[in-house]
């Protein structure tokens, strides 16, 4: 939990300062002001997503999967020595990402690597004909967060002076004969990631 906390958490607080400075949140824009972020996640999808186009390029193995049950897959092609190579490439795979699980704070649920059922889903998927590349999708959520950045710099002038009535973004302030530098962004810590913004 300790862990989790602060990814969870700080969303909901990135939300509440953008309220705070400007007043609303039409079309949920705090936080596609954070969207299309490289992470492990996409990272997780790439991978997934290359393998998915080694699985395609055999049209028998991508019927085995695509029609099995994702529970069997893996134990099913393990004993075929013709798909040894997948059966390489899921277990590389695994053991690189295989650490995740279907949740993000329940640390009693299965990993991957205990039980791929959700992994191999993914990979289905991404064998469909409708599937797109991931990446794809992530460049269009990080143009459409550039956009977004740029409209609130060219309008929003509270990103640099800060809320109405705050002290000046960075001074010196006396606290127990030594002098302390303040910021008013320091005051809410996290919610002030829109400094970076």
């Amino acid at each position: 939990m300790e862990v989790t906390l602060p990814y969870v958490v700080a969303p909901s607080m990135f939300h509440d300062l953008y309220v705070d400075l400007f007043g609303g949140d039409q079309d949920l824009e705090a936080y596609k002001l954070t969207q299309g972020r490289d992470n492990t996640s996409l990272v997780v999808g790439r991978a997934l997503w290359a393998l998915s186009r080694k699985v395609k390029a055999d049209p028998e193995l991508t019927m085995l999967i695509s029609e099995a049950d994702a529970t069997h897959v893996k134990r099913m092609l393990s004993h075929s020595e013709k798909h040894s190579e997948f059966i390489a490439d899921i277990e590389e795979f695994l053991g690189k990402y295989g650490m995740r699980s279907d949740t993000v704070i329940e640390m009693s649920d299965p990993s991957w690597v205990e039980e791929p059922k959700t992994a191999i889903e993914l990979l289905k998927n991404y064998l469909s004909d409708s599937a797109v590349d991931p990446d794809i999708h992530w460049r269009e959520m990080t143009n459409e967060r550039e956009k977004l950045v740029s409209a609130s710099r060219r309008t929003n002038h509270k990103l640099v002076a800060g809320p109405a009535g705050a002290a000046p973004a960075s001074e010196s302030v006396p606290e127990g004969g030594k002098e302390v530098r303040r910021s008013w962004r320091d005051r809410r810590s996290v919610r002030y990631l829109v400094s970076g913004i």
